[in-house]
């Protein structure tokens, strides 16, 4: 008699189909086996990816998807998937969508998406409901600071301004995080004034203008997106 009973009927494929969940069940490092999530801890690493999630990044109920450029932001995209298994012990897929220009960092597991929303992230569109930062991060000035170098990470922008004083042409490198959620653009301004800077804020944009400041930044707070980085050294 067949191991499997005759594989050319469904009763047979059936079977086979029961026996083979069962030996890949056995089997830790089967690819077939879903690996378990971690419980997030409440740290600086989860914080960042909060804000690089805010940022630039979508919950739904069944994914978690973090985009980068494709153009200047491969290492940053790598670095957010290890981010993301460095949080939640579960590997990640990468794919460069090259009708729109990004590459998109995608994690489709519920208990991920159930650790999210547990930490108060929300799902769905950002900008209609408001999206704003946890306040377990909020209340605690090194989450704080890593929440806002995810979000600096992935929707702000390091630029040369241009302004002209009693007649003199001035340039000076700043940093501006730019964002259609109210409650985020306050917490941007809000932290970096805590910090000591003195930002200024216009719509939907918050900036750091003084050339000290934008120096200091980069060594309290830093980047992990060397896009950003690479124009601060030039």
């Amino acid at each position: 008699e067949m191991l499997y009973g005759n594989l050319g009927t469904f009763e047979g494929r059936r079977k086979g189909g029961l026996r083979s969940q069962q030996t890949h069940r056995k089997n830790p490092s089967s690819p077939f086996v879903a690996r378990p999530v971690a419980v997030p801890r409440r740290d600086i690493h989860f914080a960042e990816l909060v804000g690089a999630i805010l940022g630039d990044g979508t919950v739904t109920e069944y994914q978690l998807i973090v985009y980068s450029n494709a153009l200047d932001e491969i290492e940053y995209s790598q670095f957010l998937a290890d981010l993301i298994t460095k949080v939640f012990h579960v590997p990640t897929a990468t794919h460069r969508i090259k009708k729109y220009g990004v590459i998109r960092v995608t994690c489709s597991r519920r208990e991920v998406v159930t650790h999210l929303q547990k930490a108060d992230i929300g799902i769905g569109n950002k900008v209609l409901r408001q999206a704003e930062v946890p306040l377990w991060i909020k209340c605690n000035k090194k989450f704080s600071q890593a929440c806002v170098r995810g979000l600096v990470d992935t929707d702000g922008c390091v630029y040369l301004d241009h302004h002209r004083v009693k007649g003199q042409d001035y340039s000076s490198l700043c940093i501006a995080f730019t964002n259609a959620s109210m409650p985020l653009l306050d917490f941007v301004f809000q932290t970096w004034e805590f910090l000591g800077f003195h930002p200024t804020r216009h719509r939907r944009d918050v900036r750091l203008r003084r050339r000290e400041e934008v120096t200091q930044y980069v060594k309290q707070v830093g980047f992990n997106n060397s896009k950003h980085l690479s124009k601060i050294q030039v």
